[in-house]
């Protein structure tokens, strides 16, 4: 049992590290953690089964692929301020009374912070800290969308959760996607888009928020043309190529300065 519970601290230990600093040499795990290079490799087996990183050449990493969608632990830790202005500036758009369809990305996270604001506000979603942060505004009407739960992306998904967003009719969409290319956004999962479609098809409105990291990383799957959002919010250090792209393409482009 002791055996067990040492080796689940470990593992544990050895994910944060990996999340903390992105990317880590199998040497690097050894030497940390001071255990034998099989060791290593058993662990980060786990760790990988797990979805929690992704093993690769010589190491580990907690760095986004086409294929692998990075934990919500290390999604919080890039570009931090390139989101907050982000979200100060799609406050903006919102007003008192509105309903409001929130995603499960670390994008619109700093949003929530603008909500004190306003007045007779309805927030719904899955997303677990969007859920904590919001029930510390207890003017808010929070709808908390059900389904399976997925710790690595810390929030619901699947049949449930989409049935109860067909039931509801909100304002606005918020959403941030794992990627654009030429005029479209990506997502990692099935699944995951499914909540994210349903959310755009019951709602009057949608906007779209991205940092600079959207657009240095690619995804298997379609979610939606950018011209299907309403408003499309980047940051200022986003590449001019994809400025120029999205002003050919977006209903609406504000861009935040950082």
């Amino acid at each position: 049992m002791g055996k067990a519970v040492d080796v689940k601290e470990r593992q544990t230990s050895i994910a944060n590290f990996i999340l903390t600093n992105g990317f880590v040499t199998v040497d690097e795990l050894m030497e940390k953690f001071a255990i034998s290079r099989m060791t290593v490799h058993r662990d980060l087996d786990d760790l990988e089964r797990a979805q929690l990183i992704q093993k690769v050449r010589n190491g580990a990493s907690a760095q986004p692929s086409n294929i692998f969608e990075s934990d919500f632990a290390y999604r919080e830790r890039v570009n931090i301020h390139e989101k907050e202005e982000i979200c100060k500036l799609a406050a903006t758009f919102l007003h008192d009374g509105m309903s409001i369809f929130l995603d499960d990305s670390t994008t619109v996270m700093p949003l929530i912070q603008y909500f004190r604001k306003l007045k007779s506000l309805t927030v719904i979603t899955a997303c677990l800290p969007a859920i904590i942060a919001i029930t510390q505004i207890p003017e808010i009407t929070l709808i908390i969308l059900g389904g399976l739960y997925k710790h690595k992306y810390r929030s619901s998904y699947g049949y449930f959760s989409v049935s109860a967003i067909n039931r509801i009719h909100a304002d606005i969409t918020i959403l941030s996607p794992h990627s654009y290319k030429t005029g479209s956004i990506f997502e990692y999962e099935q699944e995951v888009i499914s909540t994210k479609r349903a959310m755009m098809d019951n709602s009057e409105k949608s906007m779209i928020l991205m940092d600079n990291s959207k657009f240095k990383q690619t995804t298997l799957y379609l979610l939606a043309k950018i011209n299907e959002f309403d408003h499309v919010i980047i940051d200022s250090e986003v590449p001019e190529v994809y400025i120029r792209d999205l002003r050919s393409q977006a209903k609406d482009l504000q861009i935040a300065k950082v």
